[in-house]
């Protein structure tokens, strides 16, 4: 099926608009230490971090086929409008370290508010309002000598709207990030 201009309403584009997809990048924080304004237009006008909450990034492979964002909104009884963000995440190598720091993570209390890079260069704050939670970790050894061990992760919340544009801040969490828990998968992943 070819394709064509689109123009729906406030919403146009041609075929070479469409971006590819994937995730690259995920940076998690927790949710009452991080502050932000938002415009009317979902774009982050201010955020920062207190002082002893550095975003952390979860290093993972973003080639792997498994690790995505999902952002869907739907209405529920014809009234309601909710959005239920999902988060997977495949983080290669079963070890020790790694089991420790997901085993940390899972039992983590408070929300977190999640930074999403995707693969077309899009920007998310995810969580915000509501915060989100790890819901989900399954490490797996796979089924035949070639297959990987990995650790499978699902973060999931409930928001009141869609995520926020956070690209105008997005060096400030990189450069603000601890890149201390697996940020080398991608060199790891093959060896």
């Amino acid at each position: 099926m070819g394709c064509g201009v689109v123009n729906i309403a406030s919403i146009s584009y041609v075929c070479d608009d469409i971006p590819t997809g994937g995730m690259v990048k995920l940076f998690l924080a927790a949710k009452d230490k991080t502050h932000a304004t938002i415009d009317e237009n979902g774009n982050v006008t201010d955020l920062y971090f207190d002082y002893f909450n550095r975003p952390v990034e979860i290093g993972f492979d973003y080639r792997d086929g498994y690790s995505n964002f999902v952002d869907a909104e739907t209405t529920e009884n014809n009234t309601v409008s909710v959005n239920k963000p999902v988060i997977n995440v495949q983080i290669p190598i079963m070890n020790a370290a790694h089991r420790n720091a997901l085993d940390g993570l899972v039992n983590y209390r408070d929300n977190l508010v999640a930074f999403i890079e995707s693969a077309a260069g899009t920007k998310h704050m995810v969580g915000y309002n509501r915060g989100l939670n790890i819901t989900k970790i399954e490490g797996k050894t796979g089924v035949t000598l070639g297959d990987p061990n990995i650790y499978q992760i699902e973060i999931t919340g409930e928001e009141k709207e869609l995520s926020y544009n956070v690209e105008d801040f997005w060096l400030y969490i990189d450069e603000t990030a601890a890149h201390d828990f697996g940020t080398d998968y991608n060199n790891d992943y093959n060896k």
